[in-house]
Parts: C-alpha cells; sequence; structure tokens
C-alpha cells in the first residue's frame, strides 16, 4: 500500500509529488496528460507586484524568497534547467503614474520589490515615462518541469496515464481503492477537474481561459517586458506574449479575438516587427477568492485538495506544496484564507 494516491500532474499535482518523495513517502499519481492542460501553457511567470493595485501579492513575503533555491533544488533532483531568473520591466504610461510610483517606492515597504527608473529612451520599447524594474521574480517552464516529474514517476513505477474515474474510487476510513492500486490518502490537484470531483459538495472554482501567442522577432533581451501584457525571452528570438482572460467561454480552443487583443496590447509598448509562430489556449484552475485551496475533503480524514493556483502556479507551487506536505505528514493547521475550512458553512456547489 503507497502513502498517497494523487490525481491530478500540473503544477499542484507534480510539485506535491515532489516534495513528498522528498520526505520518504511513496506516492502514486494519476494523470490524463491533456497537451492543453494549464501547467502546459502557462507563461510561468512569477511577480510579487500587482501593479494595478500598487501592492504586493498575497503573502509574497513568505513566497518569493523560497522559489530561488526551490527551483535550484527541484533542477538538481530532475537534472533539467526550468527556472530562469529574471528582473521584470513594467513599463510606466502616464507622467502621474510615474509620479505615483515613485512616492510608493521610497515611501512604502515597496522599495524591497521594485526600483523605478526614470530613463525616458528606449530604442525597443515606448519607455515615455519610465519604468519599474521588478526584483524578485523571473519564470519556470512548467511544461518542461512538470513532465520532468511525471518522467521519473514513470521510472519507478509510480505514474498512471489515464482520465482519472471517480465512479472507479472507493474510500475508506482505512483505505483508498482506484482499480487495484490501495493508498493510505488521496489527495485530488485535478486542476479544473475539481468540477467532477464526486466527493467534493462545496468548494468553489472560478476557471478562467487564457490564450497566450509565442511570437518571433529580432529583439534581444534578459528580462521579462510587461505593460498590459508580458513578453518573456524563450531564446532564438522567440517571445511568449500574453494573455488573456476569460470567464465565459472555458474551452481550449485558441481565437481570433484572443489574437487580436493580446497583438494590441503588445502594440501599445513594443516597438519592434514580430511573426505570430504559435497561438495557445488553456484554462486556469482559479479558486473564487483567488486563494489556494488546501485541506481535507470532509467527511473523510484521508481524502484531502491542493488546488486552486490559478494563474500563478509557478510562483505558488513551491512555498504551498511545502505546507501541503507538513500538513500531510505533521498535522501542521493551515491558516483559513488558504483551507478548505473557509467553505464548510457554504452550501453552493460548483
Amino acid at each position: 500500500m503507497i502513502d498517497y494516491l494523487i490525481v491530478g500532474g500540473g503544477m499542484a499535482g507534480c510539485n506535491l509529488a515532489y516534495n513528498l518523495l522528498k520526505n520518504q513517502r511513496s506516492v502514486h499519481m494519476i494523470d490524463e496528460n491533456s497537451p492543453s492542460a494549464a501547467s502546459n501553457i502557462a507563461a510561468g511567470i512569477y511577480n510579487p507586484l500587482l501593479p494595478k493595485h500598487h501592492k504586493v501579492a498575497f503573502q509574497a513575503e513568505l513566497i518569493y524568497p523560497i522559489i530561488e533555491s526551490y527551483y535550484l533544488e527541484l533542477e538538481q533532483y530532475l537534472g533539467e534547467t526550468v527556472h530562469f531568473k529574471q528582473p521584470i520591466h513594467y513599463y510606466i504610461e502616464t507622467q502621474a503614474e510615474l509620479n505615483d510610483w515613485s512616492a510608493y517606492a521610497y515611501n512604502s515597504n515597496l522599495s524591497h520589490w521594485i526600483e523605478v527608473h526614470t530613463s525616458r529612451s528606449d530604442y525597443q520599447f515606448k519607455a515615455n515615462n519610465g519604468f519599474l524594474k521588478i526584483k524578485h521574480s523571473g519564470w519556470a517552464d512548467s511544461k518542461k518541469m512538470t513532465a520532468a516529474i511525471k518522467a521519473k514517476l514513470a521510472l519507478e513505477g509510480a505514474l498512471t496515464n489515464a482520465y482519472f474515474d471517480y465512479s472507479e474510487l472507493s474510500i475508506t476510513d482505512t483505505e483508498i481503492n482506484y482499480k487495484g492500486i490501495k493508498a493510505k490518502h488521496i489527495v485530488f490537484c485535478e486542476g479544473c477537474d475539481l468540477i467532477n470531483n464526486t466527493i467534493n459538495t462545496n468548494l468553489e472554482l472560478k476557471p478562467a481561459k487564457g490564450e497566450i501567442l509565442i511570437i518571433k522577432t529580432e529583439l534581444d533581451i534578459d528580462y521579462i517586458a510587461q505593460q498590459g501584457v508580458y513578453m518573456v525571452p524563450l531564446g532564438n528570438q522567440l517571445y511568449k506574449v500574453g494573455s488573456t482572460f476569460s470567464w465565459d467561454v472555458l474551452d481550449e480552443t485558441p481565437t481570433e479575438a484572443g489574437k487580436k487583443e493580446i497583438c494590441f496590447k503588445l502594440e501599445k509598448f513594443f516597438k519592434g516587427n514580430y511573426d505570430v509562430v504559435d497561438h495557445y489556449a488553456g484554462v486556469r484552475p482559479s479558486s473564487g477568492d483567488r486563494r489556494p485551496i488546501l485541506g481535507a475533503l470532509k467527511p473523510y480524514n484521508n481524502a484531502f485538495v491542493f488546488n486552486g493556483l490559478g494563474s500563478k502556479g509557478v510562483a505558488l507551487a513551491p512555498y504551498y506544496s511545502s505546507l501541503m506536505t507538513h500538513h500531510l505528514i505533521n498535522g501542521i493547521p493551515l491558516d483559513k484564507e488558504i483551507s478548505t475550512e473557509r467553505y464548510k458553512n457554504k452550501t453552493i456547489g460548483l
């Protein structure tokens, strides 16, 4: 009997598996391996700043300081390069906004996270009002990362590539049984497929469709450029550009409207010529309150959920997968802001 059966092989499931293995626990993962899964589409940016709100992200002081060391350790385990530490240059649109940022940067805790650059000349971007240099940022290749972790599991016979059939699951107080796979615990990390989970009765997701482009241009930068959309340098003159947010049509089909929206926002600040060489779409597993969802699935004492990482999976996975691991193994309590306990008085289904 294994210790943990993990359902879902995205950023949540894969990083949880890695942490459990690191703590000498056995795992088996069930994953459909969909090419349009959020972790295969995501840009993988981590950014501690919320520019529109002039503040840092939720629990940034806990989450962002560990990202670099976590991914370095993971890279050593995988034998793969998946993490790229890079500043973000956020181009400021108006003089008034520049004045605001200058005041915020020197009179608040934002000074740890940003530098204000008032340079008004940039031959590649429209920097008429300078830019913010956002520190403690970068990106990680979530597609490559999750594939490498699953390859490790497959070598150990700990991976089943298949759709998870909830009707085949049996849970008792002492055992999880799924098609002959027996485990002490089960953790659902299935992203947007949480909607199909027959155990869940009141957890809320607010999935968001996102589209991204891959463009080719002669631009050569070693930072992430952003204003409305981001430009992530992939090498070989290729850049990942996006993204859109849509809560109405939640399919994985790229649209002409999505492409036009991204190109329009890109051309507001990027001066160069470019060609679109690819176009992707996926659905992010965001929660209704934009907080991760961790903890027990009542009434069971051996069924858990780790979900809701949304568009910030690369940033959130290191900290929260470790937190979830210690909760599972050592019973460390979870803050109500991220715990399933915050839903206990709700009767709304998905």
